[in-house]
């Protein structure tokens, strides 16, 4: 049997959406320690809180800057200043810091609607 000498790093994205993940987690868990876990969810869960985390949120700001680089695409709201305003603090809102959220969020606006009403009612 050939020994790994190298740091092993094992990667779990979206524990979140993932059915089995806890399963999964477990089954690694009986591995041992001789590897890096790095685990990413948008909720922490019992199974693995008593490990160390960092809460990664995007920062309202860099949400807003997305927005603004993607109002001149909105074909309802680029020549519409309060629906500017309204959709920079909907889209924020409904984001809670994460960027994925806002990019759905203007891609429905960009491309499912066809009208002023349909803004609000997609917000």
């Amino acid at each position: 049997a050939r020994i790994i000498k190298h740091p092993i790093f094992i990667v779990l994205d979206a524990l979140d959406e993932c059915p089995l993940g806890f399963k999964l987690v477990a089954a690694i868990q009986r591995l041992g320690h001789d590897f890096n876990l790095l685990i990413t969810s948008r909720r922490v869960f019992s199974q693995i809180e008593k490990y160390p985390s960092l809460r990664i949120r995007a920062a309202d700001r860099d949400i807003l800057a997305v927005i603004d680089d993607r109002i001149p695409a909105l074909p309802y709201v680029r020549k519409d200043e309060d629906l500017q305003t309204t959709v920079r603090t909907e889209v924020v809102a409904k984001a809670n810091g994460m960027f994925l959220l806002a990019s759905l969020k203007l891609w429905e606006l960009e491309h499912d609607v066809a009208s002023k009403g349909d803004v609000r009612k997609v917000l």
